[in-house]
Formats: structure tokens, C-alpha cells, sequence
């Protein structure tokens, strides 16, 4: 068989992708598992919501994308560690920011119930087809590994959300939008 030289770049570009992809896999797991030895603190979801969004602005992601706030006068504060739940915000509003265009938003709102806080985040974007809406949460699926994505995002939210003893959940109609829905024991 001759060397093809095209034939070999083109299998260095799919090694290299796929290293690269192993990485992200790596890193995201390790910063998962780093948050487990430090001590956990009391935390304002507000605070750490809009946090989340001067973090997206400074990275420049949201594109004039609008953000509206729907708080609950009064939060409950839990326990628990900032940056695993700010990955949890992050990875939901990276997703709500990709699925409308410039002219769409993004609702946060809070709800302070009894015993638990719920915190929902709205996209007005192309939603979420109902084939894959039973698969969103499960591990490696992503209709986005073409941009890089790892289908690990969601998985991983879901089992921080777990360990706070709380649920995630998911709402969708295609073309009008998408809801996820977080509730976190107080």
C-alpha cells in the first residue's frame, strides 16, 4: 500500500479531536470530585445565579442575549459547595444561551417553598425534540460533538443536584422553548 499523506493528516486531525475531547472529559470529572474535600459553606443561590452571569457576560457568551431575574423576596440558604453548583448554572445556561439567537431570553426565576427552594431556568429557544428529551441527563449524549461537546454537562449536573438530596428536571416544546427545573432540599 502507498502513503497517503492526505489519508494520514485526516487520522491525526480524528486522534488529536478525540484526545482533546478525553481532556475536557478529564478535567470535568476531576473538578467534580476536587469539591468533595472542601469544607461546604451556607450559599445564596442569588448570589451565586448572578455570579453565573457576570461570568458568562465577562466571557462574552451571551451575545445580547437578555436575561430576566424572577426572585423570591426571601431565599432559604443551603449548604453545600459554590463551584460544584455553579457548574451546575453553568452547564444549564450555556445550554439555554445556545439554544436562542440574539433576540431571545433567558427567565431565572426562584420560588421559596417550606423546605426547599426551586430554581427554574426558561429559554425561549428552538427547544428540546421529544425523542431526546429522555435522554438529555444520560452519560456521553450530545448532539453537539461536532462543536466539542462531551454530553457530560447535564449528567453531571444531575448527580451534583443528587447529592444535595435534590432533583432536576425538564420541560420542552419544540419551537417554543425549553425549562429546567432544580429543587433543592433547605
Amino acid at each position: 500500500g502507498r502513503f497517503d499523506p492526505a489519508l494520514f493528516e485526516n487520522y491525526l486531525k480524528i486522534v488529536k479531536d478525540e484526545v482533546t475531547r478525553s481532556q475536557k472529559i478529564t478535567s470535568t470529572m476531576l473538578s467534580f470530585v476536587k469539591q468533595k474535600d472542601h469544607p461546604k459553606t451556607e450559599l445564596n443561590i442569588h448570589d451565586l445565579l448572578d455570579k453565573t452571569i457576570e461570568l458568562l457576560r465577562f466571557q462574552k457568551k451571551l451575545n445580547g442575549v437578555e436575561i430576566l431575574k424572577d426572585y423570591a423576596q426571601e431565599i432559604g440558604k443551603i449548604y453545600g459547595h459554590e463551584g460544584n453548583l455553579q457548574q451546575v448554572f453553568l452547564s444549564l445556561l450555556n445550554n439555554a444561551i445556545e439554544a436562542v439567537d440574539e433576540r431571545g431570553r433567558i427567565i431565572l426565576e426562584t420560588i421559596n417553598l417550606k423546605n426547599r427552594i426551586t430554581i427554574k431556568i426558561t429559554d425561549t429557544g428552538s427547544g428540546i425534540p421529544s425523542e431526546h428529551l429522555t435522554k438529555i441527563f444520560a452519560p456521553f449524549f450530545t448532539t453537539k460533538s461536532v462543536q466539542g461537546g462531551t454530553g457530560l454537562g447535564l449528567f453531571i449536573a444531575k448527580k451534583i443536584i443528587e447529592e444535595y438530596g435534590g432533583e432536576i428536571g425538564v420541560n420542552s416544546h419544540e419551537g417554543r422553548g425549553t425549562t429546567f427545573t432544580i429543587t433543592l432540599p433547605i
